[in-house]
């Protein structure tokens, strides 16, 4: 079955990691160039790691409407070159070459017996942000009250990413002047309380994102995500909120471009 894509012209993808796309067997300057013909405003190719930025700049170089960020992944805590990372990510906000801190948080999906570390680790980051006044880009997976509390304590702007949890943790969260990003799996038949969580959002704090080469929306679910599948989530988002689809996407790419100072 040939691959389907929906691109809103003006849309904004605020989180893509293009290269696990290469790795997924992807076709990725291609994807991300047909992309962008068909309207895809801009993307942000979201770190994992300090490390590999000077790759990610060098690999991007000829996509000047693509913004790079960096932080340490809370599957990083247990690295014994932790110090040494955020070192270099004090020195890359520092340098400019960055729009926001991230992907950073916690996960306690993926438990390593670490929290009082990985706790530590995602505070020093956002604290890293706050100073530099950058936005924060967080990863949230099964750990909402320590995330809460390292935000309630720092008070950073940015993004909740990827937002997959119910809508009284989308309160708390836009209670903290945060905005909330929707992926593919808004998009999922088991994804009520999503959708829900997404027709609470104001407007003016809404992002999209695909996540890519993850969560992969319905239609085309089971395939390794990219770019160009963005507009069946904000299509979704739309039908959710009987929103003008096209409205929707200016709307979140305004948000976006503010956010992130694109």
């Amino acid at each position: 079955m040939p691959d389907q894509c929906l691109v809103i012209p003006g849309s904004i993808d605020t989180h893509c990691h293009t290269g696990p796309m290469s790795l997924k067997g992807l076709a990725t300057d291609k994807l991300l160039r047909d992309a962008h013909r068909d309207g895809l405003r801009h993307l942000i190719d979201v770190g994992i790691s300090p490390i590999d930025l000077d790759e990610r700049q060098a690999r991007l170089a000829g996509f000047n409407w693509i913004a790079l960020t960096s932080g340490l992944h809370p599957s990083e805590v247990a690295s014994p070159d932790r110090a040494k990372m955020l070192d270099l990510l004090v020195s890359q906000v520092t340098d400019g070459c960055i729009v926001a801190v991230g992907e950073i948080g916690l996960d306690y999906h993926w438990d390593t017996g670490e929290r009082a570390d990985a706790i530590d680790l995602f505070d020093a980051q956002v604290s890293i942000a706050v100073e530099a006044d950058l936005p924060v880009i967080i990863h949230n997976r099964e750990a909402d009250n320590d995330v809460l509390d390292v935000l309630r304590r720092r008070r950073p702007r940015g993004v909740m990413h990827c937002f997959s949890q119910s809508p009284e943790f989308c309160r708390y969260c836009l209670d903290l002047d945060l905005h909330i990003s929707f992926g593919g799996n808004l998009t999922f038949k088991s994804s009520d309380l999503i959708r829900e969580s997404a027709r609470i959002v104001p407007l003016d704090r809404l992002l999209v994102e695909t996540d890519s080469p993850y969560l992969s929306p319905e239609p085309v679910r089971g395939r390794p995500n990219h770019p160009g599948h963005l507009g069946f989530t904000l299509r979704a988002i739309a039908a959710q909120r009987a929103l003008d689809v096209a409205e929707l996407s200016e709307t979140t790419a305004g948000n976006a471009l503010r956010l992130f100072n694109l």
